[in-house]
């Protein structure tokens, strides 16, 4: 019985020192950002399904940050709608060449020679999430890629209205 009560003092004497020692109770802190040295943060460090949209800002995922080549990627784009003609943003663009508007909210990316434009692409909208969509729908040119997208509005008795439009910029993904 006196060694068992021994124990629990000496547990509870090594707790109470830990906790008041300033460099314990330092590295107990929550951890932030700022004490995340750059590109030091891999895949295998993050569990699947835990990155949420409301974690990745535009523009905080750049072309170096995709591996082409590397069997995930083999094409991407960003595509600006937002003006009278759609661009790509050359700094977040691989393997995709142009981008033209077909009609209203209808867009073709061609890609470049050797891209499988067969295979399931991604296209999401950027920025407003909540109210946007894009879609890929269908094949275009010689090897490109359509993708429409829409704004989305709660209509009358809750229903779920979307309008084909031109101001959705987007996301493409060619695995």
């Amino acid at each position: 019985m006196r060694r068992k009560i021994s124990f629990a003092v000496a547990t509870v004497a090594v707790a109470a020192v830990a906790l008041t020692n300033p460099v314990v109770a330092d590295a107990a802190r929550r951890i932030g950002s700022g004490d995340i040295r750059n590109d030091s943060v891999r895949s295998k460090d993050v569990h699947n399904d835990t990155l949420r949209s409301k974690d990745i800002h535009d523009g905080s995922i750049k072309a170096k940050d995709l591996r082409i080549g590397a069997g995930s990627v083999s094409a991407y784009a960003r595509v600006i709608a937002t003006g009278v003609v759609p661009t790509l943003d050359a700094g977040r663009t691989k393997n995709v060449v142009s981008v033209t508007r077909v009609s209203t909210g209808v867009y073709c990316l061609e890609l470049a020679a050797g891209v499988n434009r067969t295979v399931a692409v991604v296209a999401a909208p950027e920025g407003a999430l909540g109210n946007a969509s894009a879609q890929w729908t269908n094949d275009c040119g010689t090897n490109g890629i359509q993708v429409q997208t829409e704004r989305l509005s709660v209509g009358g008795g809750g229903n779920l209205n979307s309008t084909v439009e031109n101001s959705v910029s987007f996301h493409v993904l060619v695995p």
